[in-house]
C-alpha cells in the first residue's frame, strides 16, 4: 500500500546498510505456514511461555516444516536457583540437557499448548544457552525479538531439532510419550504437573 506520502508499506522489516540501502530482514507478521498446509500464529504460545519466571524468550519456528517446535532462551539465573531447590548443582551447560530440567520446561510447554488443536502445539524444543540483547542485534532498541536474526543465528539448532525428529533416538511408548518420562516423576519429584482445564483438552482430540 503507497501511503500520502509515497511510501510503499509492504509488511516487511528492514534496515539500512552502510552502503546506504535498504536490506529487507524479516517479516512485520510473524504468522509461518507448516509444510502441512496450517497456518501458525505463534505469539500466543510464546507470551504464554513468557510468563514463567524460567524463560525470558520464547520463538516459534517451523516455518515449511511438519510442526511447531520452540527456541527457548531461559532466564539462567532463575534456572540455576530452580536446579539448587531441585537437588540439582551443574554448570548451566549441563543443567540445560538435564532430563528433569527438561521435564521441567516440558511442562511449561505442555501448559501452553493445551488449549491449542493439535497441529498447532509445540512437538519439540531446544533450551540455548544465549541471552538476547540490543548489543548482538537480536533485539530492537524497544526491546522486541528480531525474529529474522534469531533464525539465521540458531538456525543449526532448529535444524538439529528437525533431524532428531526424524531420527528419534529413545523409542516411543503408546501414548505418544518418549518412555524415560515415564519414570521421571520418581527421579524429579519437584516437578508440577502441567496445567490444562478439562475443557481446553479436549481441543487437543
Amino acid at each position: 500500500m503507497i501511503d500520502g506520502e509515497g511510501w510503499l508499506h509492504t509488511g516487511d522489516l528492514g534496515e539500512f546498510t552502510t552502503a546506504g540501502f535498504l536490506k529487507i530482514t524479516g517479516l512485520k507478521k510473524s504468522r509461518f505456514k507448516l509444510s502441512t498446509g496450517k497456518y501458525i500464529t505463534p505469539e500466543p504460545l510464546e507470551t504464554k511461555l513468557q510468563q514463567s519466571p524460567l524463560i525470558i524468550y520464547a520463538i516459534a519456528v517451523g516455518s515449511e516444516r511438519k510442526f511447531c517446535a520452540m527456541l527457548i532462551f531461559p532466564d539462567l539465573q532463575q534456572l540455576d536457583l530452580t536446579a539448587k531447590t531441585m537437588g540439582i548443582k551443574l554448570p548451566i551447560e549441563e543443567l540445560l540437557h538435564h532430563p528433569c530440567i527438561i521435564a521441567l520446561y516440558q511442562t511449561l510447554v505442555d501448559t501452553a499448548n493445551c488449549h491449542l488443536p493439535y497441529w498447532s502445539t509445540v512437538k519439540r524444543f531446544q533450551l540455548i544457552n544465549a541471552v538476547l540483547t540490543v548489543e548482538n542485534r537480536m533485539l530492537t532498541p524497544d526491546g522486541k525479538v528480531m525474529r529474522a536474526k534469531v533464525l539465521e543465528a540458531y538456525s543449526q539448532q532448529i535444524q538439529t531439532i528437525y533431524n532428531d525428529a526424524q531420527n528419534p533416538k529413545t523409542k516411543k511408548n503408546g501414548n505418544g510419550k518418549e518412555e524415560i518420562e515415564d519414570i521421571l516423576t520418581s527421579i524429579c519429584p519437584a516437578i508440577p504437573q502441567a496445567s490444562c482445564p478439562a475443557f481446553a483438552k479436549s481441543l487437543n482430540s
